[in-house]
């Protein structure tokens, strides 16, 4: 149902252990996360759109968070976007490319969210407490920073430079 007003946007519950979706399989030596939110989608000025998001967070591929997002009479829609790039974005503007992320000027206890494929652009809108609440109990799974332990960020910088370097030659 259309809106005129962005509603607050909060999250409705969590679930440390989540429910199973594709790709992701909790248990108890894995445990991830699911958080549901509401967020605004804009289709014209003025006039938005609640739209139920899930957040998924799996310690096991610890750089992202994927974004479901349930959309009135259609499959849902998933996005994978960087969770630093979410973290930074409560800050400030970040993003140059498909995800875009930042405050919402002028609404300080608001977030906005643009995403950009070749298929056309959402722009989102999501409670910054609601969406700060979800990124810090990420953080808790796995603390920033420590999402590849030093032999594996080691061994992707060889792979990397070593393709680099064969592709030169």
């Amino acid at each position: 149902m259309a809106r005129q007003a962005p509603p607050t946007g909060d999250i409705m519950r969590f679930h440390d252990q989540p429910e199973d979706v594709e790709g992701h399989h909790p248990g108890p030596d894995r445990p991830g996360l699911r958080a549901h939110l509401t967020m605004e989608l804009a289709t014209t000025p003025g006039l938005v759109h609640q739209l139920r998001t899930d957040l998924d967070y799996d310690p096991a591929d610890p750089l992202v968070v994927s974004l479901t997002f349930h959309l009135p009479g259609d499959h849902p829609v998933v996005w994978t976007v960087a969770r630093g790039l979410l973290l930074d974005g409560l800050r400030g503007p970040v993003g140059e490319g498909d995800v875009q992320v930042r405050p919402h000027p002028g609404q300080p206890d608001r977030i906005e969210l643009q995403l950009h494929s070749p298929t056309g652009s959402a722009f989102l809108g999501a409670s910054r407490a609601a969406l700060q609440e979800v990124l810090q109990r990420t953080t808790l799974l796995v603390p920033v920073g420590a999402e590849l332990p030093a032999e594996e960020l080691d061994g992707a910088l060889t792979r990397l430079l070593d393709g680099a370097a064969a592709g030169e030659g």
